[in-house]
């Protein structure tokens, strides 16, 4: 069994840091669109309805999300065998583990309790931020 460095556990440490800053700069951003450009368009008043979606869906999300994404990382090998790759031999590793664990998400979450508690776009965005923030 491999021992537990302090190198590691500061990396997974970072990037579950990312994960959920990425997720809610996603919901942020949805929200903000939500807030300045549909609903004036559609000339609709912002409920309260609206702005529960978006707290619970962070809620419901960020601990499942983390789960996979670290998951994802050390099957991917990201905390072992990539942290000796450079350049775009680690981009790529990196890239697949993060639209892996979100996609496991997104199919997991929809096939098992029929439902997304965000809207698809900020799932969609996250992935991005994160793939952003974790290269």
């Amino acid at each position: 069994m491999t021992p537990i460095r302090i190198e590691r556990v500061a990396r997974v440490v970072a990037d579950l840091l990312i994960v959920n800053a990425s997720l809610a700069a996603a919901l942020l951003l949805r929200f903000l669109w939500l807030v300045y450009i549909e609903l004036p368009r559609l000339k609709v008043p912002l409920s309260a309805e609206s702005v529960t979606l978006y707290v619970d869906g962070y809620w419901t999300s960020c601990i499942p999300l983390s789960v996979i994404i670290v998951l994802s990382y050390g099957f991917s090998g990201i905390y072992t065998r990539t942290m000796f790759y450079r350049g775009r031999y680690k981009a790529i590793a990196v890239v697949q583990a993060t639209l892996l664990a979100y996609l496991l998400f997104g199919f997991g979450t929809y096939f098992f309790f029929k439902k997304l508690n965000m809207p698809r776009g900020a799932l969609a965005t996250a992935c991005l931020i994160n793939i952003v923030l974790a290269l």
